[in-house]
């Protein structure tokens, strides 16, 4: 196989790792706010607990590749500093704001609303009104390598132990666990997420570092770099989405109301003001920042979590209504 073939081989794999992505996106409902809103109001933290497993799943992945001796992948690590803090709380609000954050919106698109579509829109003119307003860029530090492989064979062993562990369990309750009747039953959010962070560990080592809210900040800032076979990704993940979500009987689409227009225009544009702040959305924070054990990254998403609880906190405290 040639250098051409293989780029091929490898950006059709990505396609399909974009398109179950997307699918196990919206089959576990996987969404921040969401997730924040059980831990408040149910006690639960199931589903931020899946969450923050996605980045296990990518370092995971990693490890077995720098096993292998694959080519080490690298992350962009960014200043920790106030702008990393700010960029947090407008992420956690605009999250909020906009019922979902860019997890959930590509999940609630697949659900069939269409009002969703309009949040990547927001995105893409907050980061380009920070462009032209602030126009500061987070100070870029040395990359961070992928340097799994040079860790201790005994600690290396006992990670690993336990991420597969951890997945054998996942999936064993999966299929022992009792499914009720009708096609609008969720998948367990684990499963979701253990499919999401191999999908995107896989593309990462295939085509490089890509999630849509970069793909996004890029098309703002006027950047042409492989923008085809993004957009061509992107396509895919909403594509996976909707797949799942007539998979689990919605099949019919949902037109959004002047609030909804409103409130995705809204909350998208503070999500990509505060991603540009930082650089990155959440979607980059779990998949990339948690594996890598960036600081920026932690900090950012500490912070949207904090914001958006309470931010359902004063709702329940106020009575003021869910938006």
């Amino acid at each position: 196989m040639d250098h051409e073939q293989m780029i091929t081989a490898a950006f059709g794999i990505a396609v399909l790792c974009a398109g179950l992505m997307g699918y196990a996106i919206q089959s576990g409902a996987t969404c921040t706010v969401y997730a924040v809103s059980e831990l408040i109001e149910k006690r639960r933290a199931s589903r931020l607990v899946a969450l923050l497993e996605a980045g296990l799943w990518v370092a995971a992945t990693l490890i077995i590749a720098a096993l292998l001796q694959m080519t080490p992948v690298r992350a962009a690590a960014f200043e920790l500093g106030r702008l990393t803090i700010l960029g947090g709380i407008l992420l956690g609000l605009g999250a909020y704001v906009n019922g979902a954050c860019v997890f959930g919106s590509v999940a609630r698109v697949g659900s069939g609303e269409i009002g969703f579509l309009i949040t990547p829109l927001g995105f893409f003119l907050g980061v380009e009104i920070f462009d032209k307003l602030v126009g500061i860029e987070p100070m870029r530090l040395p990359q961070a390598a992928s340097s799994f492989a040079q860790l201790p064979l005994l600690l290396l062993a006992t990670f690993m132990f336990l991420a597969l562990a951890r997945a054998a369990r996942i999936i064993w309750r999966a299929f022992q666990r009792d499914r009720p009747a009708g096609a609008n039953k969720l998948w367990n959010p684990h499963v979701a997420t253990l499919i999401i962070g191999i999908t995107f560990a896989v593309m990462l080592l295939g085509v490089g570092p890509w999630t849509y809210t970069e793909l996004l900040s890029d098309l703002a800032k006027g950047k042409s770099g492989d923008i085809i076979w993004r957009i061509a990704l992107f396509t895919a993940l909403l594509a996976g989405a909707r797949l799942g979500g007539l998979r689990h009987g919605m099949t019919a689409w949902t037109m959004p109301n002047r609030l909804r227009i409103q409130t995705c225009l809204v909350g998208g544009a503070m999500m990509g003001f505060g991603g540009a702040m930082i650089p990155g959305g959440n979607d980059g924070l779990v998949l990339v920042g948690l594996p890598f054990l960036l600081p920026y990254a932690l900090a950012s998403l500490a912070t949207m979590v904090t914001v958006i609880a309470l931010a359902i906190w004063a709702r329940q405290r106020f009575g003021r209504p869910a938006i």
